[in-house]
């Protein structure tokens, strides 16, 4: 009915910090706050054929053409999880970060995993350089979150540089690869693996 309400008096409020990862599996009601940057890891649709998002409310917002956008309530109600509320979303959904490898002046966190979701996501934080390893099983999708520009080098002698936001996708057959920090002060790219 294009009618503004309060949504407060409907869904939780989490305040979130640079850094933060919110786990959002599928029939979860979420919604990004103002002055957010949203890295949104996401699947082929025609691979998992769950690729749909339900407007419940848009806040009134126009799309391009200055029509307000589509709203979906029949579908969003029907796989709407409502058991997933605050109680049950507390550590669930947002985790703490665990340390899972550390050098002299870098570290690899483990920021988020669910049995119901088909990736794992790290932050891997550095001040000059950090070396990983796609093991040459497991594709690497990183996004540098922190920082202005890194230099990705491979074993395969190739060469990449990524700029903040930009983000490259390391295929397994790689292996060993460097990434160099090209500006100041530390960075943080986030890793997705696939499980």
């Amino acid at each position: 009915e294009h009618i503004s309400f309060d949504h407060n008096r409907f869904a939780n409020k989490w305040q979130s910090k640079v850094g933060d990862l919110f786990l959002i599996p599928a029939g979860t009601l979420h919604a990004s706050g103002a002055n957010q940057l949203v890295l949104e890891i996401d699947s082929d649709p025609s691979r998992t054929g769950a690729e749909y998002t339900f407007h419940i409310y848009d806040y009134l917002r126009p799309d391009l053409n200055g029509n307000l956008r589509a709203i979906h309530l029949e579908h969003s109600f029907n796989v709407l999880r409502t058991y997933r509320r605050r109680s049950w979303i507390d550590g669930r959904l947002k985790q703490r970060p665990r340390l899972v490898e550390k050098g002299k002046d870098w570290a690899v966190y483990l920021l988020g995993e669910r049995f119901d979701m088909f990736y794992k996501v790290y932050r891997l934080e550095f001040n000059r350089r950090i070396v990983q390893d796609t093991g040459g099983e497991k594709l690497n999708i990183l996004t540098l979150v922190a920082g202005k520009r890194v230099q990705l080098t491979a074993s395969t002698d190739r060469s990449y540089e990524m700029n903040y936001t930009e983000t490259l996708c390391i295929p397994a057959y790689v292996g060993k690869y460097e990434i160099i920090n090209k500006g100041k002060g530390k960075c943080w790219l986030t890793k997705v693996m696939i499980k």
